[in-house]
């Protein structure tokens, strides 16, 4: 096939620079995520939450009860999750 006279062809199935094919899209993609894993991996990764400060959202106004129970449900939320990553390995 990469001596086809079809130039779409050739050059689907010619070598690359190096010599080398590139391989399936399957295998790009796997080795692709291989490096994507790898580079995630080497890091630190931080969960932020906010907190609104009021159901309406809107400047300047705060209720207290509506903070109060948004931060208790990210606890909550925050323990479940870790107890699931705990127990079954993923999030």
């Amino acid at each position: 096939m990469a001596k086809s006279t079809n130039p779409f062809v050739a050059m689907l199935y010619s070598d690359n620079a190096a010599g080398k094919r590139t391989g399936t899209q399957g295998q790009i993609f796997c080795s692709q995520l291989r490096a994507l894993e790898a580079s995630v991996d080497g890091t630190r990764t931080h969960f932020i939450r906010t907190v609104k400060p009021n159901e309406a959202k809107t400047p300047l106004k705060m209720d207290v009860m509506y903070v109060v129970s948004s931060a208790n449900f990210v606890v909550m939320f925050c323990a479940v999750l870790t107890s699931r990553i705990i127990h079954t390995g993923t999030p």
